[in-house]
């Protein structure tokens, strides 16, 4: 589908804004930079004091009369953009500071093309029961809701004992562990993870995958360094569609819990119905592994190359 390009890069200085018709104005980067979370005006607003009170979650008022990088110029320039990470949004030509929200992904066919390793753990397992092997398509299409219903829905494919269950995966996890030769990213995802990161936005792993095989993974494909919080499968009580994992993660982001203004990326039924009981918005990823029709699932946007990915971030986390 037709995406709109990403918002404009705003260039400024290390140390001070080069805003269109700013010419004059005080706000240096570092301060803005202190007090973006909280998404307060431009620091030039208040008074020492009244920015500490800020900070500390105090109310405060601007001074008397203030206004902060006035210009009839602002009214040509772009109206949303970033500087160094930070969304700057202007109205009324008034400058104001916005955090980067959240970004929380998926893994399995969200990232990256796990189901060859999948695949390959599963028919070791049931070549050490002496039972029938399954096709990649077939695991490809059990894979979303953990290592558990994997196995539940192998066990109903291959019409295998329950009682049995227990037994196929532990010997599964055995192999799960170090599966990691046959993933692979999706292409264009090192780049634009790396864009969202310059830009500021706070980046998490939200997956049912089993915590200790999810770090594995990242560290082996070198993009651990990336993710500010990971949730595993095992990491809470409840697994995706439940929104707690996803709750949780965002938490780690430092979202705030009654309002988390993030976005979750995914590519299943599990990360669609989870993104609606947060409720977060959602874009899917349309390569990934889900069953459903993507017109019957949930989401805001939907999208096939990573490369397209920031862009829809940005129209949408600004919206």
């Amino acid at each position: 589908m037709p995406v709109s390009p990403p918002v404009c890069d705003v260039g400024a200085s290390q140390d001070d804004f080069a805003l269109p018709g700013a010419e004059g104005c005080n706000c240096r980067l570092a301060d803005v930079t202190a007090h973006w979370r909280h998404g307060f005006t431009f620091p030039c607003l208040y008074d020492e004091p009244q920015a500490d009170a800020l900070a500390h979650g105090q109310q405060a008022q601007p001074r008397h009369g203030a206004n902060c990088c006035r210009s009839p110029a602002l009214d040509m320039a772009p109206k949303t953009g970033f500087i160094n990470g930070l969304f700057i949004e202007m109205e009324s030509g008034m400058n104001v500071c916005m955090a980067p929200w959240p970004v929380v992904f998926d893994l399995d066919g969200t990232l990256i093309d796990s189901a060859p390793d999948i695949h390959a753990c599963v028919n070791s397992v049931l070549t050490q029961h002496d039972s029938p092997l399954l096709t990649l398509d077939q695991v490809r299409s059990f894979i979303g809701g953990g290592v558990d219903v994997l196995w539940q829905k192998i066990m109903a494919a291959q019409q295998l004992p329950q009682d049995c269950k227990a037994d196929y995966v532990a010997a599964f996890m055995i192999c799960y562990q170090d599966a990691t030769q046959l993933t692979r990213l999706f292409p264009n995802v090192v780049d634009a993870l790396g864009v969202l990161a310059d830009r500021g936005h706070p980046l998490g792993i939200c997956t049912n995958k089993p915590l200790a095989v999810t770090q594995a993974i990242l560290a082996h494909l070198d993009i651990a360094h990336l993710f500010g919080c990971v949730i595993g499968g095992d990491s809470v009580a409840q697994r995706k569609p439940h929104p707690a994992p996803l709750q949780a993660t965002l938490a780690g982001l430092g979202a705030d819990p009654a309002d988390p203004r993030a976005i979750y990326v995914g590519d299943s039924e599990f990360d669609a119905a989870c993104a609606s009981a947060v409720p977060v918005p959602f874009l899917i990823y349309s390569r990934g592994y889900r069953q459903t029709p993507i017109e019957q699932l949930p989401h805001l946007a939907q999208f096939d190359d990573f490369a397209c990915l920031p862009g829809l971030v940005e129209r949408h986390a600004t919206a």
